[in-house]
């Protein structure tokens, strides 16, 4: 993982996740008679990059210079 861009590191999704939990528990304070699952919340966050890891800007190769 070393050759991947940090702002999408594990601290990235814990911050994504940490937020989307204190919105979704927000928002089931603010209408109780809503449908709402903290689960799904909360998997939908944690996967929200799952194929957005973008790897580091190499330097070119000797063979494409």
């Amino acid at each position: 993982m070393a050759s991947y861009d940090p702002s999408h590191d594990f601290l990235h999704v814990n911050r994504v996740r940490n937020t989307a939990l204190h919105l979704a528990n927000h928002l089931r304070e603010e209408f109780p008679d809503a449908v709402l699952n903290i689960f799904v919340v909360e998997l939908a966050a944690l996967f929200h990059d799952l194929f957005e890891c973008v790897p580091k800007k190499q330097p070119p190769l000797l063979h494409d210079i």
